[in-house]
């Protein structure tokens, strides 16, 4: 059995269960930071097409791991505390 590591650019998870053709193995945590990155971008994911799904994973990919975890997602709360007195 070989390693099955993360296809993400600096991720180094390895044995990885989900493979997608074209694009390899891609870790649980990235998976989860996948929707985060549709929610950034603003795409309305429950009705994508498995080709359009694909384009954007495909882009997603050749992100650095973390750049879209929702601890870095805008924080309403935060940016109203900015602004009470």
């Amino acid at each position: 059995m070989g390693v099955k590591s993360c296809s993400r650019k600096n991720c180094e998870n390895i044995m990885c269960d989900t493979y997608i053709d074209n694009i390899g193995y891609i870790c649980d945590e990235c998976q989860k930071e996948f929707i985060d990155y549709l929610i950034y971008n603003e795409v309305e994911y429950d009705d994508l097409s498995k080709e359009a799904l694909i384009r954007f994973l495909n882009a997603f990919i050749k992100t650095p791991k973390g750049t879209f975890s929702s601890k870095t997602k805008f924080n309403i709360n935060e940016f109203f505390k900015k602004y009470s007195k």
